[in-house]
């Protein structure tokens, strides 16, 4: 607890340290955006033979 109010109050009262994490926290957010879009698409030709066959098993269980 002690080493959060310490960290807190050093962001509260140091303006350039403060600006240099938020431009580091804005530069890594944009540097993921479309993460999930890239994961689905590269385990799409590993995720579609599964959904076939599991329609196909629900098909055939009627």
């Amino acid at each position: 607890r002690d080493m959060l109010a310490g960290a807190v109050n050093f962001l509260l009262t140091n303006e350039v340290a403060r600006h240099e994490m938020m431009a580091a926290g804005i530069a890594t957010v944009d540097e993921m955006r479309g993460a999930l879009a890239r994961t689905l698409k590269s385990l799409e030709p590993y995720i579609q033979p599964l959904v076939v066959k599991a329609r196909l098993k629900g098909a055939n269980g009627r």
